[in-house]
């Protein structure tokens, strides 16, 4: 699986869609066997990103304690997100269509697009 990840941020009884791809995800990852921290660099190989950007399922994914969003990346890497962190360096409030500029190297249709909704 390797879409991307839909999260609804509600702020006054108003829900606003926030689109998170796993390839930036896991791009970010702070797991000690793909990043160094001393030299703030992931280890791995940039070129393996949308490779490595996949999880088995919406099992292994979770918010916990309602502050964090943990993912257990399918090849056994581990990452935690504080969901203020992603809300606060997202763009939430501005209405984008993905469709719109998505261009796929392939010749896939809109529907083919991959997408997770959460």
């Amino acid at each position: 699986m390797n879409r991307p990840m839909h999260v609804k941020k509600c702020t006054r009884n108003v829900k606003k869609p926030l689109v998170v791809p796993l390839v930036w995800l896991r791009d970010h990852c702070r797991d000690p066997r793909s990043y160094n921290e001393a030299t703030n660099q992931r280890k791995s190989n940039a070129v393996n990103l949308l490779k490595d950007a996949k999880i088995k399922g919406m099992q292994s994914v979770s918010i916990n304690d309602g502050t964090k969003l943990a993912i257990l990346w399918k090849d056994g890497l581990q990452s935690e997100f504080l969901i203020d962190d992603l809300l606060s360096s997202s763009q939430v409030d501005l209405s984008a269509d993905l469709a719109g500029y998505v261009k796929p190297w392939k010749q896939l249709n809109k529907e083919e697009l991959p997408r997770m909704q959460m």
